[in-house]
């Protein structure tokens, strides 16, 4: 069913047309053929998805996927010389690894490779998650997963991008189509691609609304670390500080004041600057939640004044580890965020388990996502190290 520069997908479930993918690019090894992107600025490098379509045409050699020019090495998905998708991610101070049991030698078959990279996720399994054809490896030969809210320090950063090879070379051979990568999301593979009647993974439109509020606020490991800073009003103990609010939430991580009658302040500063249109915050203790509060925004952190109010809550209810959402409209960037805590449940301790603010990302994939169909600039990726900073754009298929 598949041809060289055409996929094919059979009709969906819900009896809609079949969808083409009109458009791949042929590469040849011995041409040194690639494709690179640098991107402006770093992305959220602790999560984020990929997904490509390939059909290899030089089978036995090492050959890039899509990799990021690391620090000391070469981070991304690349064939290994005996067919297997091995994935190396450098992070700090170590390497994480996935090697598939599973050999890819069909020269005519097409396959769908996403890579999800989420250190934010509680499982250490699920840190590191790949899907071939619609369907998650779970068998392999080498598995080393990264610790919690560990970046990557190649994929998403400053740092050159390369699909179809690796930063030292390894050159793909074969065709490839519909690269798409999103920024601060881990999807599955279902958001690329279905199973159609007869069993078969097919490429479905990808829509570039899937992404939702990126969260821009790190989670901390300390008041400090790794960057911005937290801060409260007052801390119970060392066991109960600031940045324990900013963690991530756990049972045994959270913030909690000295008896302050239940009035109190709890802030996040960022580095740069950030535009925060929602935040989230889940409960601790029942009778020691707050109830009432105002959140505020400052660029200098004195709130002498010049303070504004974003959001205010009043008189609410909570159940225990429960998490509550709140958006409201905003378009200036700052500094320091605040929430002023006016009352709680008995008005004595406050405690917080987590504490996200977010932002609505600048385009559907991401502030460095992007779909590249070919259909933007047909011909692009065809010489040796060709920019795609004209064609990887958010564009529909």
């Amino acid at each position: 069913m598949f041809s060289n520069n055409l996929l094919m997908a059979a009709a969906s479930a819900s009896g809609a047309g079949g969808y083409e993918v009109e458009n791949s690019v042929r590469l040849n090894d011995d041409d040194s053929a690639n494709m690179t992107k640098t991107f402006a600025g770093a992305g959220t490098t602790t999560t984020w998805t990929y997904s490509t379509w390939v059909k290899r045409g030089n089978l036995g050699i090492t050959a890039g996927i899509f990799t990021g020019d690391a620090p000391v090495g070469t981070d991304g998905l690349i064939f290994d010389t005996n067919d297997k998708i091995q994935w190396y991610a450098e992070l700090t101070g170590a390497w994480s690894e996935l090697l598939t049991t599973q050999v890819f030698r069909d020269p005519t078959a097409w396959l769908n490779i996403v890579a999800v990279y989420d250190s934010t996720n509680a499982t250490s399994g699920d840190r590191l998650r790949l899907y071939v054809n619609g369907v998650r490896i779970t068998d392999f030969a080498a598995e080393v997963y990264p610790t919690q809210n560990d970046p990557t320090l190649g994929i998403n950063t400053t740092r050159t991008q390369y699909m179809m090879s690796s930063a030292g070379g390894s050159f793909f051979d074969g065709y490839f189509a519909q690269n798409c990568f999103i920024d601060g999301q881990a999807l599955t593979s279902d958001s690329f691609g279905e199973f159609d009647d007869e069993g078969a993974w097919r490429p479905i439109a990808i829509e570039p609304t899937t992404l939702d509020f990126l969260r821009k606020n790190p989670y901390m490991t300390s008041n400090t670390a790794p960057h911005g800073d937290a801060s409260a009003s007052t801390e119970f103990s060392a066991s109960y500080q600031a940045w324990e609010a900013f963690g991530g939430g756990g049972t045994s991580e959270y913030w909690s004041s000295t008896n302050d009658s239940g009035v109190g302040w709890l802030q996040y500063h960022f580095d740069t600057a950030q535009i925060i249109t929602k935040y989230d915050i889940q409960s601790e203790n029942i009778g020691n939640t707050p109830t009432d509060w105002t959140l505020e925004a400052s660029n200098t952190g004195s709130y002498g004044g010049e303070e504004v109010t974003l959001d205010t809550q009043s008189s609410l209810s909570w159940s225990s580890q429960e998490t509550k959402e709140f958006t409201f409209t905003n378009s200036t960037a700052y500094s320091y965020y605040r929430l002023v805590i006016t009352g709680t449940d008995n008005m004595t301790y406050l405690e917080v388990n987590s504490f996200g603010l977010y932002t609505e990302p600048t385009n559907g994939f991401g502030t460095n996502g992007f779909l590249l169909d070919f259909a933007v600039a047909p011909g692009t990726g065809m010489g040796a190290g060709t920019d795609t900073s004209q064609a990887a754009v958010p564009a529909a298929p």
